[in-house]
């Protein structure tokens, strides 16, 4: 397949067989980046929490019931 303009700040790194060009389209590929610009701050921020609180699980301090 050859390289789409997927439009500014996306870019496709690795490479994309032609079965799959119907399905990511040039909407489908902006609607995703559309995604990742809008949650990303907050998925990354939900991961580091989800390690903090694996790291206490893993600690010894269980999960417990709020008062």
């Amino acid at each position: 397949m050859s390289k789409q303009n997927y439009g500014k700040g996306i870019e496709i790194r690795g490479s994309i067989p032609s079965e799959f060009e119907e399905i990511l389209s040039r909407e489908a590929v902006g609607f995703l980046a559309g995604l990742a610009r809008q949650f990303t701050r907050r998925r990354d921020e939900l991961l580091r929490r989800r390690e903090i609180r694996q790291a206490n699980i893993d600690a010894g301090q269980m999960p417990d019931f709020l008062p």
